[in-house]
C-alpha cells in the first residue's frame, strides 16, 4: 500500500511543493492558494464598498440648507460649514 501525500484541494500541490500546507476536516490548502483567496476577497469587498458615483444626486448647497432648515432651528454658520 503507497503512503498518502496530502495535497492542496484547490491547485492540487502536494506537500513538498508548498511552503506550508493547512489541514482541514476533509481537504488541504497551500499558502499560496490562501494568498490568492485573500487577494479575491479583498477586491470583492472593495468592489462592494466603492459606491456607484453615478447613482449619486448631488444637491446643491441651497438645497441642503433647505433641508436641514426643516430640522436645525437657527446655527446658520453650522450650516453653511456642512
Amino acid at each position: 500500500m503507497a503512503a498518502k501525500t496530502d495535497n492542496c484541494s484547490f491547485c492540487g500541490r502536494p506537500r513538498n511543493q508548498v511552503n506550508l500546507l493547512f489541514s482541514g476536516i476533509s481537504g488541504h490548502i497551500c499558502d499560496e492558494c490562501v494568498d490568492r483567496a485573500h487577494t479575491i476577497l479583498s477586491e470583492e469587498i472593495r468592489k462592494k464598498s466603492t459606491p456607484d458615483l453615478k447613482k449619486l444626486k448631488l444637491r446643491k448647497p441651497l438645497e441642503m440648507k433647505e433641508f436641514l432648515d426643516q430640522y436645525v432651528i437657527g446655527q446658520d454658520v453650522s450650516k453653511k460649514y456642512l
